[in-house]
Formats: structure tokens, sequence, C-alpha cells
């Protein structure tokens, strides 16, 4: 058995943990939003910091490249996903958490990109959407909104089934940073 670092688990409230967001309650939905946003400086800063890169010395973009190529290792890694029966790929909590992190972290620089226009809110409708109560940023044209989490584990989880490159938070980058989606 390799040995890896331990990371942080992604853990959100009790009291929403062990719901689905489309159960929430208003209440509760500002529960899980308030914690979010509370943790995603510090989770980001730490997910940096794991990987051994300084965010003041890289632009964006090259930072999100460097961090991709380092998660992919991750997640490829026996800490960071297992395997089915039938030979799927899955992430382990600890893979979700670094994942999750890297949704944070890119989320967080395309807030400083674009400043006061792109901010976090809760995705309150339409109740059919998949980020209903959860957080996303919004600003965007045409009221898109990007939930940066979810993002984060659908490109994490397609590249543990080999669909994916570790480009894939720095092109979550460039394609909401376009400046015609604001």
């Amino acid at each position: 058995m390799t040995a890896f670092r331990p990371y942080p688990l992604f853990a959100p409230p009790t009291e929403v943990a062990d719901r689905s967001p489309r159960d929430w309650s208003p209440r509760l939905a500002r529960l899980y939003f308030d914690w979010l946003t509370g943790v995603a400086a510090e989770r980001a800063r730490d997910l940096v910091a794991f990987f051994d890169l300084d965010r003041s010395e890289l632009p964006f973009r090259d930072l999100l490249l460097a961090v991709g190529e380092r998660l992919a290792g991750e997640l490829l890694s026996e800490g960071g996903s297992a395997q089915r029966k039938g030979g799927e790929r899955f992430l382990t909590s600890r893979g979700h958490a670094l994942a999750a992190d890297a949704g944070l972290l890119t989320a967080l620089l395309i807030i400083d990109v674009f400043g006061g226009a792109v901010h976090w809110s809760i995705v309150d409708r339409p109740r059919t959407d998949r980020s209903f109560n959860l957080p996303a940023l919004v600003g965007f044209v045409d009221d898109l909104h990007l939930d940066p989490i979810a993002a984060s584990l659908d490109e994490a989880n397609a590249i543990v089934a080999g669909r994916r490159g570790p480009d894939a938070w720095a092109h979550i980058f460039d394609v909401w940073t376009d400046p015609h989606r604001v």
C-alpha cells in the first residue's frame, strides 16, 4: 500500500451533509452557503500549499495548470481514487476534498478577474437545476451560473476515468473568464 499525505475532508455542517440539496429549506441553503463562502479562501490557500506552490508567484492560469498536474497525480493514486469490482474508478473522500478545493480555487481566481461583476449566490431556481440550493458564481451574461464544485468534481471524475487531462481547471478558467460571459 502506498502512503499518501493526509488532506482535510470536505465536511460541511452535519445539518446539511446528510440531505440532498434539493431537500434543503432556504435556511439550510443559507447555512451551507455561509459555511462554503466562509471556508473557501482558506481551503483554496491550503490546497495551493499542499502542492508546494505559491499563488503569488504564478499567473492564475499557470497556477491552475500546476495545481491540475499535481491534482491529477493525486486523483490517480490510491489515496485519491479507488476501483470498483467492474474496473470503474471513483473518487475517495480525500479525492473529493481535493477536487472540491480545486473548484473553490478556480472560483476565487475567476472572482479576482471580474471583481464585483461575478460573485457568489445561491441558485434558487429553477428547482430542476443541478445546482439548486447550492452556491454558484453569478454575474455572467444570460443569467448563466458556474457551480465550481460540481464542475471540478466532474473534471476530477473524468480524469480518473481517463477521459480528461490535468489542464481541466485551466480550461474552466479560460471558458469562464471569456470577456463575452460578463
